[in-house]
């Protein structure tokens, strides 16, 4: 038997230069992937394991990522990012196309 490891994407953070951020992932990075967290840093990922206790200690946390985090619970997920469309035309370049097509 294969014990599988299970990942909560929702409760993975990353530790950077001492203070605990997230990130929104769709899968679990890759070692030496670079991942942008909520704030805006972007580092690689490495894992290893702590170098300090998790459990019962308290956990410096980026205000921003934080901030961020807790958005997102409040408004029920993560929310997705908004579709990029072309921009829409000015309606006097509409107008020139349609009396240059004749």
């Amino acid at each position: 038997m294969t014990a599988i490891l299970v990942v909560d994407l929702d409760s993975v953070f990353f530790e950077i230069n001492g203070e605990t951020h997230r990130a929104r992932l769709d899968r679990v990075p890759a070692n030496g992937q670079q991942v942008q967290t909520l704030c805006g840093a972007v580092e690689k990922v490495a894992y290893q394991e702590p170098v300090r206790q998790v459990v019962g200690q308290p956990i410096p946390w980026c205000r921003r990522c934080r901030h961020l985090h807790e958005v997102d619970v409040a408004a029920g997920g993560p929310r997705p990012a908004p579709p990029r469309y072309p921009p829409t035309p000015h309606p006097r370049q509409v107008i020139r196309r349609q009396l240059e097509a004749g």
